[in-house]
């Protein structure tokens, strides 16, 4: 992912967050259908992918309370999940 050369600027897009992901066409089918389940009975975060045949999900990760769940995605972003289950506001 390349950066972009300067700040973004008040009326422009954010590239500094467009750059996080993956450019358009780069995605994998994979990466696409990917699911990510919180659920606060556990306070786990659970992450599926598409299986090799496309017919159904495999669970890649699943984390908990106090570990830290990172992005497929987006390159170093993770989220501690107790702060995800103790924020309320992060999760709405």
């Amino acid at each position: 992912m390349s950066s972009h050369p300067r700040a973004s600027r008040i009326g422009e897009p954010s590239w500094e967050i467009a750059n996080l992901y993956p450019r358009q066409g780069a995605w994998s089918e994979s990466d696409y259908l990917g699911l990510e389940i919180v659920d606060p009975r556990d306070r786990s975060i659970t992450v599926l992918g598409l299986d090799n045949a496309g017919a159904g999900f495999d669970e890649l990760s699943r984390t908990f309370d106090g570990q830290s769940a990172a992005s497929r995605l987006l390159a170093g972003f993770a989220v501690n999940v107790s702060t995800v289950f103790d924020r309320p506001e992060v999760i709405q």
